[in-house]
């Protein structure tokens, strides 16, 4: 028996080595974890109705403010038409300028029936009695001609009226250059080079180009609806005058066709 006893002693540990050897948790770590795993196994078997995975397209948008829709893009507000306070004819659009930013008035006009020389000779007669009107002032004339080219300058300076009453005037001196440019059947006229000499050797005249009298940023409110109060009547008064010559041109030359 002494001897049995002695051999299993000695063989003991080579047992205890070849077994795995189980590392036990501690009591709380172990106490909560189970109670976790309950406690989620629990609420899976009691609602199991109320879990689902998440529809990405059903997912209620995110909303950053009043003004966005469900896909994000911003709301459109409808845009209120601008009530135009003047006429269109005056309004944005209404005073050309070219490439340099100076302001040019064009009637470009084909004239069927007519040779150059009878183009010249209508345009050089018109404007010779337009620089004699009763409106017009010492200097106005036509100041350069040249036959062969077809061209005709004139120089033009009149009086326009604003407003005429038994106790005020009110007008300026209204400066500029006609081209007329002829040939058969067609004729070109340009009104340019304009200025004003208004209040002269008053308090708040001015002498100065159309640019900065009757051009958008200066005769147009912000909303580009009506005339300014100071350069709106400059405006209106040089395109009314414009179209005013145009017009009798235009009305030359039809009733040269009619004859």
């Amino acid at each position: 028996m002494k001897q049995a006893f002695t051999i299993i002693m000695l063989c003991l540990p080579l047992f205890m080595e070849g077994r795995p050897v189980k590392r036990c948790e501690p009591l709380q770590e172990r106490t909560e974890t189970h109670f976790q795993k309950d406690t989620i196994r629990t609420q899976d078997t009691k609602n199991n109705a109320d879990w689902a995975i998440p529809d990405q397209q059903n997912t209620p948008a995110e909303t950053t403010g009043a003004n966005t829709e469900v896909n994000g893009n911003p709301k459109k507000r409808p845009q209120q038409p601008i009530k135009l306070k003047e006429d269109p004819k005056y309004l944005e659009g209404a005073v050309p300028t070219d490439k340099n930013g100076k302001i040019i008035f064009t009637l470009d006009k084909e004239i069927p029936g007519h040779s150059k020389k009878e183009v010249y000779d209508s345009l050089y007669q018109y404007l010779d009695q337009l620089t004699k009107g009763k409106d017009e002032l010492k200097d106005s004339r036509i100041a350069l001609v040249s036959t062969s080219r077809g061209i005709i300058a004139a120089v033009v300076k009149e009086w326009m009226t604003f407003k005429s009453s038994f106790l005020s005037l009110d007008r300026t001196k209204f400066l500029y250059t006609i081209i007329a440019q002829c040939s058969d059947n067609h004729l070109k006229v340009t009104i340019s080079r304009i200025s004003y000499v208004y209040e002269e050797g008053r308090a708040g005249g001015f002498n100065s180009p159309a640019e900065e009298i009757i051009s958008d940023k200066y005769a147009l409110t912000k909303k580009k609806n009506d005339l300014t109060k100071i350069y709106g009547k400059f405006r209106k008064g040089t395109i009314d005058r414009k179209d005013e010559i145009f017009k009798q041109i235009v009305n030359l030359f039809q009733k040269q066709k009619k004859e």
